[in-house]
């Protein structure tokens, strides 16, 4: 018997283990997925733990930038992705590269729309209330 329960325990270890999409950690109503920070850490050559930081960084702000009622239209959504188009030779470039990442195109809007959120959240609470004054100049 004991030795069908730590089977068991282990079987479920090891599973949870391999598991891509468990959640880490929640901010808010948003997620952190284990397969967040692992992507995060091939992408930026991260160490879990930093991946992690950066990952939950990202979704407070976010949450945040909902919270606050944040929106993105779809001018500046497009003019973004556009200019990111713009880095490749051709349109049939791009999309080889997301199909390289394995990245599906309404993920990639989704990820684009969402760091613009965060833009213009940190442009409303920081950028539009610096103000330098003349003697901050000389």
């Amino acid at each position: 018997m004991k030795k069908n329960i730590i089977c068991a325990i282990l079987i479920c270890i090891t599973a949870f283990l391999y598991c891509e999409n468990a959640s880490v950690v929640m901010v808010g109503s948003k997620v952190v997925l284990e397969s967040d920070v692992r992507a995060k850490m091939k992408e930026e050559n991260k160490n879990y733990e930093e991946a992690l930081r950066d990952a939950v960084i990202e979704k407070m702000l976010l949450f945040q930038a909902e919270k606050e009622g944040i929106v993105v239209t779809s001018e500046e959504l497009n003019s973004e992705i556009e200019r990111i188009k713009k880095r490749f030779p051709d349109e049939a470039s791009f999309y080889t590269a997301l199909e390289k990442d394995n990245t599906p195109y309404a993920v990639f809007v989704k990820t684009i729309e969402e760091k613009l959120k965060v833009r213009n959240l940190v442009k409303k609470n920081v950028v539009d209330k610096i103000e330098i004054t003349t003697p901050e100049i000389a």
